[in-house]
């Protein structure tokens, strides 16, 4: 079973699509396996990584997963700037929601997440948004089909 959870600023669907493996190598090895389209970048240990994410995706819009290490749960969402987006994890504020992303993360630890960018689709531009909505409609019924 799927859920959908509607922000103004976030489509999010989430669910678990990947066999839990306590081996956090082979998660990701098993989680590049399952993708259907080799990922532009995956980051283990996000909080470690902040600086690495923020250069590499900054000003850009794209796709992007977090999946859980722990229970094999995936969350999909995009961002019209990318970095910009997926910053809002590393924030308080942000992290008093409820949501089921910020519910995990708040439970588990970002660094229990891998984040994996699923598409980049340019220098952030607002003719850009409805094709990176299409996209990432595209990914959720690709990985998270009802």
């Amino acid at each position: 079973m799927s859920n959908l959870y509607i922000n103004k600023s976030m489509v999010l669907k989430y669910n678990s699509i990947f066999p839990f493996n306590s081996d956090l190598n082979n998660k990701i090895t098993s989680l590049n396996k399952k993708l259907i389209t080799k990922p532009i970048f995956i980051y283990d240990k996000p909080l470690e990584n902040r600086e690495k994410i923020k250069k590499d995706l900054n000003g850009y819009s794209g796709i992007y997963l977090w999946y859980n290490n722990h229970n094999g749960k995936c969350y999909i969402g995009s961002g019209i700037n990318l970095y910009k987006r997926i910053s809002n994890y590393y924030q308080n504020t942000h992290l008093r929601r409820s949501y089921p992303i910020i519910n995990a993360i708040n439970k588990y630890g970002l660094n229990s997440f891998t984040l994996v960018i699923l598409k980049l689709l340019g220098k952030s531009e607002e003719d850009i948004r409805l094709f990176r909505l299409e996209r990432e409609d595209y990914y959720l019924s690709t990985y998270l089909p009802k």
